[in-house]
């Protein structure tokens, strides 16, 4: 006999989730720091409205990956400028800056697919969290 998968439905969307999250995962190694920060932020994020299933844990570290990258890389050209001189000692942009483009391409694609941007939360129907009485008194 063939185990069927834990079937959730979430509150907040009305989607279906197959083998849903209900805790953050550990952050893998191959992270870099920055990627880190936003790991928690993201799997917070999606563990309180009941989006995160098993399937995306891989998409997710891509994504942690990409803003690495782009943080790093803009770290790098803050330090070694927007150009630079070749060999022949010609001036030439620095390569970086297409690394850090496409790290932030990739990253707002994915951003979008899993609703980290206003207008990707409105596609998805995702209710906001009401505040609560405390939270009333700190605003």
């Amino acid at each position: 006999m063939v185990a069927v998968p834990e079937h959730k439905k979430n509150a907040n969307t009305g989607l279906i989730l197959h083998n849903s999250i209900a805790e953050i995962p550990s952050c893998p190694a191959i992270i870099g720091a920055h990627g880190k920060r936003e790991w928690g932020v993201v799997w917070e994020y999606l563990v309180e409205y009941g989006i995160a299933a098993t399937i995306d844990v891989s998409i997710i570290i891509a994504y942690c990956i990409e803003v690495d990258t782009y943080y790093s890389s803009t770290e790098q050209i803050n330090n070694e400028g927007l150009s630079l001189i070749n060999d022949k000692g010609a001036v030439m942009a620095n390569p970086l800056i297409s690394i850090r483009n496409m790290a932030l391409k990739n990253l707002i694609k994915i951003a979008s697919e899993y609703g980290f941007t206003p207008i990707s939360r409105q596609d998805l129907k995702i209710k906001q969290k009401t505040a609560s009485k405390l939270d009333k008194l700190f605003q």
